[in-house]
């Protein structure tokens, strides 16, 4: 029975090796050449075949101006309440006020003169004409006021009196009265000179004379005499011509110590009225902080209640909301893991689905990568700015309101990379790593 049995299975062994010893050649051939092609067009697919990585963030969208929130820095009453709702506002326009001890009206006014105040002679004396004949009140503010108006007029009076100016000019008007003296002391020094040559001339012919006997010893005596005068003269006059130039040289002096002391005191009188200036700015600048709400951005205002004139309103609570106009541009901020960073670039498309709008049912916005930060955030993450040229329009055609903040999730599609560098990269990352 066994016998049998190996008898039947190596029957068939026999017969499969005697076909195997007999396939055709040409077969064989065939057989090598359809599985080189089938190898041939999976490299070839796997060359031209290509797909992008996909990099999840977190997204964060706000519009490029958001809608302003304004919160009562103080708590009190409102005393003025500036505009009504849905008014259209400038920036800087002052919507309400809170109780304080100074009138508005006043600090109102206080700020736009010390804005337009230059520190000069004309813009002190223009702002003296506004400021020194009105009361004002301004509470914590006054003493400061007082301080500067005081300082203003310091000022003023040390550029209306101009002492050192004055002296100044009288002393160049000594100085050029001695110049036009000096001029006729060396025209007194040239006749001197000429009569001291014509002197000794004469005591020259007069001792020759005199050898000769033609001359007296009085008429020699008077000549010698005459000479000597003259000398004395001559003298005299070179020493006042040298004490005149003296005189000029420290007049001189004393104007350029004029002119440097009344450099100082100007210099004063304006560091004085700068910082009283600057420290009434800063009072008037804390003042508006705590008791005045003001539209930071041009909008539309929105009333956050029903306020009234004598209401009270808590610190921190919101009063007004600013609706900016015009078009507003979203910008994403998007927090990429470190891990695949790299493959972030510029210019990449992103897909941005919203938390409050279900992708299933609104769609995704389509996106750009602006830019992406160099250096992480403490918890490692890079920091992606997200543009969007088409707007909050999402491929379902469905706009998405551009109000308040969007979150969600982005998908960032980096640049395509082919099958074949994906297959190739690992087999040549284990041949560097054992080879």
């Amino acid at each position: 029975m066994n016998k049998n049995n190996v008898q039947k299975s190596v029957l068939p062994s026999e017969q499969v090796q005697e076909v195997m010893r007999n396939i055709p050649g040409g077969l064989i051939r065939w057989g090598i050449t359809v599985v080189a092609l089938i190898v041939l067009v999976l490299l070839i697919g796997a060359w031209f075949f290509k797909y992008p990585d996909i990099i999840k963030a977190e997204v964060t969208v706000n519009m490029e101006q958001s809608p302003a929130v304004l919160k009562a820095r103080s708590t009190g009453k409102l005393v003025a309440l500036l505009v009504t709702n849905q008014t259209l506002v400038e920036a800087n326009t002052p919507l309400a006020v809170i109780e304080n001890p100074a009138d508005y009206n006043d600090m109102l006014w206080l700020d736009a003169c010390l804005t337009n105040l230059q520190i000069d002679a004309e813009g002190v004396k223009l702002g003296l004409s506004q400021l020194s004949d009105t009361v004002l009140q301004l509470g914590s503010l006054q003493e400061s006021y007082t301080r500067m108006v005081a300082s203003m007029e310091d000022f003023d009076r040390f550029q209306t009196v101009e002492y050192h100016k004055r002296k100044i000019q009288l002393k160049e008007d000594q100085i050029r009265a001695r110049k036009l003296h000096l001029l006729e002391m060396m025209e007194q020094r040239r006749l001197l000179k000429a009569q001291l040559t014509n002197a000794e001339a004469t005591y020259k012919r007069d001792s020759a004379l005199f050898v000769k006997g033609v001359v007296s010893e009085e008429d020699l005596d008077a000549s010698k005499t005459n000479r000597l005068k003259v000398l004395q003269s001559l003298s005299a006059l070179n020493a006042s011509i040298k004490e005149a130039e003296v005189e000029t040289t420290q007049i001189r002096e004393n104007v350029l110590d004029l002119n440097q002391d009344d450099r100082e005191q100007e210099s004063q009188y304006k560091q004085s009225l700068s910082q009283a200036f600057q420290q009434l700015k800063a009072q008037l600048k804390e003042w508006q902080q705590t008791y005045l709400i003001s539209s930071p951005i041009k909008g539309t205002v929105n009333l956050m209640g029903n306020w009234s004139l004598n209401q009270n309103v808590i610190e921190g609570e919101t009063v007004f909301t600013i609706m900016p106009t015009g078009a507003s541009t979203p910008i994403g901020k998007a927090l990429v893991p470190s891990t695949g960073s790299g493959k972030v670039s510029p210019g990449q498309t992103v897909q941005v689905h919203f938390d409050n709008y279900p992708d299933k049912e609104f769609g995704f916005v389509k996106g750009m990568v602006r830019s992406l930060s160099e250096v992480p955030l403490k918890d490692g993450y890079f920091v992606a700015e997200i543009v969007f040229p088409e707007g909050l329009t999402t491929n379902y055609a469905f706009p998405i309101p551009a109000q308040g903040t969007l979150s969600g999730f982005a998908d960032i599609i980096t640049e395509d990379v082919r099958l074949l560098k994906r297959i190739i990269m690992p087999v040549t990352r284990f041949s560097k790593k054992h080879f």
